[in-house]
């Protein structure tokens, strides 16, 4: 079996969390020995594409009608793009066409949890949807003393300060705004978001609200790699009141970093986390009030190392063999169909 790795629109995709999955695809596919091209003249057997842009439905159109079957990334749906930038809502319908037309190309789709392909059956669509998580890499996020140093030199934290963060784009659906109002009622408390606040991106009341941020709160930007995973050591809680969401990714860093995860009670996180077990979960500003406060007393038991234990199970050998699994069920498939 050889697939085709669809990548041929990459310098299209704006989104750094698209060509995040592409490397991780990548590893994935060089740790489990899978035979792979990106080469459209190679000869292949099946296409893998996590592109949703129109030169990649356009060319997988055309390897559709040549025979070839298709397999398709779904991380992506309507109720994600709704409050996100700006005119986001009025254009959420068309979006949701525009994923159908590509989805619908695909003789089974991977998705990285169980909601995101509820959300995706609610659509009609009815091949096979297989619920692969992300894959992360443990070690990366292990505690290290020198990140941690790093990353409080980095903003110049005294040792000892309370500390809270957050992470992913400056979106009201991923909970930015209330992130910055509970911030508002904890002064005692640093707050740093990462994750990209592009003022002519963003609705003009998410960057007011940037824009008149307590003096508590740090909006970091986009920032990854040593100083990120030092803050995720170094942080007592991370807080994430997102309100909808088909990937858990920045989660999953978050528990296997072994930090304290506070989250809005959604459906993404149903029954995989489970409030008081693996995290703590909130409905309102004043829920997150009293965890994080709590918590960062020790006023309610750690849920760290149940959270750490569900993390460690989702390595790249795993994802690996399941991906491999659909692989084949779409060939198998394909050819009891010839």
């Amino acid at each position: 079996m050889k697939i085709l790795h669809y990548k041929e629109s990459n310098n299209f995709l704006p989104s750094k969390r698209i060509l995040k999955a592409i490397i991780d695809q990548e590893r994935i596919f060089l740790e489990c020995d899978f035979n792979t091209t990106s080469d459209l003249k190679d000869d292949f057997d099946v296409v893998y594409v996590n592109n949703l842009s129109i030169q990649a439905r356009r060319a997988i159109r055309k390897l559709k009608s040549q025979g070839y079957p298709i397999v398709y990334q779904g991380n992506s749906n309507s109720e994600n793009f709704r409050n996100t930038v700006r005119f986001s809502n009025l254009f959420s319908g068309l979006y949701r066409r525009f994923i159908m037309s590509s989805y619908s190309l695909a003789d089974a789709i991977i998705v990285p949890t169980q909601h995101n392909k509820n959300m995706l059956r609610s659509y009609g669509l009815t091949q096979i949807i297989d619920v692969i998580p992300s894959p992360i890499d443990m070690k990366r996020f292990a505690y290290d003393a020198t990140k941690v140093e790093e990353f409080r030199e980095y903003f110049q934290l005294p040792v000892g300060q309370s500390l809270v963060i957050g992470s992913g784009h400056a979106f009201e659906r991923k909970g930015i705004l209330d992130f910055l109002s509970v911030a508002r009622a904890m002064p005692d408390i640093t707050f740093i978001w990462f994750g990209e606040a592009d003022s002519k991106a963003l609705p003009g009341k998410v960057t007011k609200a940037i824009s008149q941020a307590s003096a508590n709160v740090i909006i970091a930007g986009h920032i990854e790699g040593r100083i990120y995973e030092g803050a995720l050591s170094a942080a007592d809680v991370y807080f994430y009141p997102t309100y909808e969401d088909a990937e858990v990714d920045n989660v999953i860093e978050a528990m296997a970093s072994t930090t304290q995860v506070i989250l809005r009670d959604i459906e993404v996180y149903r029954p995989w986390l489970s409030d008081s077990e693996s995290c703590y979960k909130g409905d309102t500003n004043e829920d997150f009030v009293t965890l994080i406060r709590d918590s960062i007393l020790g006023k309610i038991t750690g849920t760290q190392q149940a959270a750490y234990k569900i993390a460690s199970g989702y390595t790249y050998e795993m994802c690996g063999k399941l991906m491999k699994r659909t692989f084949e069920k779409v060939l198998e498939e394909d050819s009891n169909e010839h």
